[in-house]
């Protein structure tokens, strides 16, 4: 952990030239090991049948896994389970071998189980044989979703057994996350970031808060509890049919969530609009420059950036801080263990307001 906060530290000094910004030390929510909620298990037909496994490193080699120790154990249970029945049912292999991903993802407690199959379109029997054939053995397994590996952004996933969603628990609130939609690798990560943004934010109950790439409204539920409006903008679909489902499942009504691109949404009538607080949690890319352009001329009091890449951080805080914004404080998250990954949460305010 403190590789990583001096690695962070590295990269603000050199990539972002802010080096007087004071970073704290790495916090640590998760287990080091059997704490990832969702594993992308690769296919591959080999002389031995078929390989469930991983991608060797930098190359597209399977490597076949029979479990994983940074897993929950409930997912290395079903990879168990799923690699005995393509041993012994001679249709599985065949009906599963066009797949390219097989995802598995893990529920709130490890009480419920999805099975995410990607790949190109098939039949729907597949997924109702592979459901009724682990169902015996896995009493938790809630769903098999099937997604055309070739789908144009925005389309929905298609529920072929059961239901197509797990449930999470964040900050009192009970969170939908359907198979496509976007979450963090375990619900402890997902609570250590949204303790901390709600820390940065300081809300009374009287702010404007804006939400960017809102997801399934993690940071925006919150959000909204804490202050007078807040809006959340998001552009897959899926994601922000489970944001406006949550919404209504958790009594939220001063919220509104936008399907739309960033950089459309920052150049709409957002614009006219005061915002105290914007909060972000960007791809692994970073902000665009036209995002970052249209992020500034809504001259936000306040910014909370989450970042998963330390070096765009880097590169987007230089960026702020050039245009009327100081950097006040960086919190790095180690929710990757045994992993080069950082998370980082920054709070920003205009120079103005000191």
């Amino acid at each position: 952990m403190k590789a990583k906060r001096t690695i962070l530290q590295e990269l603000l000094a050199k990539v972002g030239r802010i080096p007087e910004v004071p970073i704290h030390p790495t916090l640590a929510p998760l287990s080091p090991w059997n704490y990832r909620a969702r594993a992308q298990l690769k296919i591959e037909a080999g002389g031995r049948g078929l390989i469930l496994g991983f991608y060797k490193s930098r190359s597209n080699q399977v490597v076949e896994v029979s479990e994983c120790p940074l897993l929950q154990g409930c997912l290395n249970q079903v990879l168990t389970i799923l690699r005995g029945l393509l041993a012994r049912d001679p249709r599985l292999p065949s009906l599963l071998s066009s797949l390219h991903e097989i995802q598995l993802i893990a529920g709130a407690g490890e009480k419920e189980v999805l099975l995410y199959l990607l790949g190109p379109r098939m039949e729907t029997k597949v997924g109702e044989f592979v459901g009724q054939s682990l169902r015996p053995e896995l009493p938790f397994l809630q769903g098999i979703v099937y997604q055309d590996k070739e789908r144009k952004e925005g389309k929905s996933s298609i529920s072929v057994w059961g239901r197509g969603h797990v449930t999470a628990g964040v900050g009192g609130l009970h969170l939908c996350v359907s198979a496509g939609s976007f979450f963090q690798v375990a619900t402890a990560a997902a609570e250590a970031l949204v303790d901390k943004v709600l820390e940065y934010a300081a809300l009374t109950g009287e702010e404007a808060v804006l939400d960017l790439y809102a997801g399934v409204g993690t940071f925006t539920l919150p959000l909204a509890q804490r202050s007078k409006r807040t809006v959340g903008v998001e552009l897959d679909m899926q994601a922000v049919a489970d944001a406006l489902y949550n919404l209504g499942a958790n009594g939220i009504e001063n919220c509104e969530v936008w399907n739309m691109a960033l950089e459309e949404a920052l150049e709409s009538s957002l614009v006219r609009d005061k915002w105290d607080l914007v909060v972000l949690d960007p791809p692994r890319q970073g902000l665009t420059r036209r995002a970052l352009e249209g992020l500034l001329r809504l001259k936000p009091e306040r910014i909370i950036y989450v970042s998963c890449d330390p070096s765009t951080l880097a590169r987007d805080l230089s960026r702020f801080c050039s245009r009327g914004y100081r950097c006040l404080e960086v919190q790095p998250l180690d929710l990757y263990p045994q992993t080069y990954h950082i998370e980082a949460v920054a709070a920003l305010t205009k120079r103005a307001a000191l």
